[in-house]
């Protein structure tokens, strides 16, 4: 490292020698031969000039994709627009900066190169999109490169990491909102023993969503209280729960006296503690271990207790998420929080145990369909091909009678067979108006109708079914959602 002047200096042995100075966010200089005499001294001076380093920046966004449903995520054979950031933390401006999406095995027909212009060294990020089609199988991850070129100056290449596949939302929720307290919703039962009271709901603070909050009491004698949901079916690829955890239970200096617990069964089998699998809590763990003390049904087992943040008088909340254990997948399962108080006192203030905001996920991506309603697959929508094919389709027509003198110039996907796998795959999809069931003289005529390219009140005429749940515009919107298109 240099002097602050600038300069350095160092004893070497008699020889030749270049020497070369660097300085991030500048270019490097290398001298010619320095050669070094016995006793002898070399020197040499060099500027170093301020030069643009671009690196990638986040968020990725996705803002045109041809998948059904949209996820804002990549998806096997989707064609998709992204917006990629690029930011200089160089010391000098970019002048003309171009970046080149590259081809590789994850990308696919990428999009021409995109002019980054001018980008300002300490400068904000900035984008531009790109579009390409994305390959792979679900959940893979693909990797975007960024070839850089400003000017006549080759600036390296950054790359992004996209995982194909979206999050599925929750599919299960409890929020325990729609009862009136101190009912609990249905299907959720209480057990108790000793001296605790049951599970109830809730109406008074706190409580994480309005109205209600699920509340386990506390008591200052040996008790036990559980809280036990439905049996839930747990996807195969597995589960995460989250929730919404606040206790306030009697603890010590260093002794945890009162505490709650979360335990699961399979298939109406023996409950277990829900880390009993070998898995952890992700967040908001259990955090002491049960006093062996004063007769607690939960005496040596690890559970929450003492306070989960606030004060005794107004305690808060905590988010607690546990990926369930693999035992759990595929199966019929019911969580219990169960809250266990032991002889002496009881905590002071707001004491006992709240739930909220139950919510499970599935750990497998979901991946969308790229052009679904694309039934030959030849790259357009028609009404004369794809919508004739699907009202076939849904009137019952099989084998050559659903295809025949339907397929488009330039199909891929030609085959009888092939298409009624894919037809049955979307069919949840063909649900227009979102009455219940899926029908042809409703739901196909209107999609027919949409893809010859008549107008809203043409397009559900006579076609939109009985209770159905959408309106002309919201039928319209939703055709017009499950057609994306991505030059």
């Amino acid at each position: 490292m240099t002097a602050a002047a600038g300069t350095y200096s160092a004893t070497v042995a008699p020889g030749t020698y270049t020497a070369t100075a660097s300085r991030p966010g500048y270019g490097s200089v290398t001298s010619d031969n320095l050669v070094i005499a016995n006793g002898g001294a070399a020197t040499f001076s060099g500027c170093l000039s301020p030069i643009p380093i671009v690196n990638s920046a986040l968020p990725v966004v996705v803002s045109a994709e041809d998948a059904v449903l949209s996820n804002s995520a990549a998806d096997p054979g989707e064609r998709l627009t992204v917006n990629l950031p690029l930011v200089n933390v160089g010391t000098a401006n970019t002048t003309n900066l171009v970046a080149t999406l590259q081809a590789n095995a994850g990308v696919t027909n990428p999009s021409a190169p995109a002019n980054y212009g001018a980008v300002v060294a300490g400068g904000s990020a900035v984008s531009r999109p790109f579009t390409f089609k994305a390959a792979g199988a679900c959940g893979d991850n693909i990797t975007l490169n960024l070839g850089l070129q400003d000017g006549a100056t080759n600036l390296g290449a950054v790359s992004y990491t996209m995982r194909m596949g979206g999050v599925p939302a929750p599919y299960l929720t409890e929020a325990f909102d729609t009862v009136t307290a101190p009912a609990l919703p249905a299907g959720w039962t209480t057990a108790i023993s000793g001296a605790l009271g049951a599970w109830t709901t809730i109406a008074t603070a706190p409580v994480n969503s309005s109205p209600n909050a699920a509340v386990g009491p506390s008591a200052a004698a040996v008790g036990n209280t559980e809280l036990i949901s439905p049996a839930i079916a747990v996807p195969a690829g597995g589960a995460q729960l989250s929730f919404r955890n606040l206790y306030n239970l009697e603890r010590g200096t260093t002794s945890y006296f009162d505490g709650m617990v979360l335990e699961y069964s399979v298939n109406g089998g023996a409950f277990a503690d829900i880390t009993s699998g070998g898995n952890a809590f992700l967040t908001g763990g259990y955090n002491g271990v049960i006093s062996p003390s004063f007769s607690n049904p939960l005496a040596n087992r690890s559970a929450w207790s003492g306070l989960s943040g606030g004060t005794a008088a107004a305690p808060s909340y905590i988010d607690t998420v546990i990926n369930l254990p693999a035992a759990a997948a595929g199966q019929m399962v019911r969580l219990k929080w169960r809250v266990a108080t032991d002889s002496s006192v009881s905590a002071t203030g707001i004491a006992g145990a709240r739930i909220d905001n139950v919510t499970l996920t599935s750990l497998s991506l979901v991946c969308a369909i790229p052009r679904a309603l694309d039934v030959d697959l030849n790259g357009g929508y028609a009404g004369a091909t794809d919508a004739v094919i699907m009202l076939r389709y849904l009137f019952g027509y099989r084998g050559d009678a659903m295809v025949a003198n339907a397929l488009g110039g330039g199909a891929t996907r030609t085959t009888a067979a092939a298409m009624l796998t894919h037809l049955d795959t979307i069919r949840p999809l063909l649900h227009v108006d979102s009455n219940g069931s899926v029908d042809a003289m409703t739901d196909g005529l209107m999609i027919l109708r949409f893809m010859l390219g008549l107008p809203q009140a043409a397009v559900v005429a006579g076609a939109v079914g009985p209770a159905a749940t959408r309106d002309a515009t919201a039928i319209m919107n939703y055709l017009v959602a499950i057609t994306p298109t991505v030059p």
